[in-house]
């Protein structure tokens, strides 16, 4: 798409977390980074997952503030990349599943 269409998207990196609880995590994610935006992204986009779900090995939860990715911001700072958070959901989301919920469908 950014071929034919070069200025009407933009292509945003993703971190892997797989590697979360290994040391080092911190600079290997920003190098990846840095591969990354040299195959063409042109920001970073942290999802969901980060704030909901992903948790470091001793099970406690990881949040945007984590030390690990601070490197990373200040890499997106450095390139002037955007950074796109996804900070929250409605709160249906987290309601029962059932036909109360504005979310439901029949």
């Amino acid at each position: 798409m950014k071929g034919r269409y070069p200025d009407r998207f933009v292509v945003f990196a993703n971190m892997s977390y797989d590697d979360l609880n290994t040391p080092g995590f911190g600079k290997r994610v920003t190098a990846r980074l840095e591969q990354d935006v040299k195959n063409g992204a042109q920001g970073l986009k942290i999802f969901k997952n980060f704030g909901m779900d992903l948790k470091y090995a001793s099970e406690s939860a990881c949040t945007r503030t984590i030390r690990n990715l601070t490197p990373s911001l200040k890499k997106c700072a450095e390139l002037k990349l955007p950074v796109l958070i996804h900070v929250a959901e409605p709160s249906a989301f987290f309601d029962p599943w059932d036909y109360h919920n504005e979310r439901w469908r029949s």
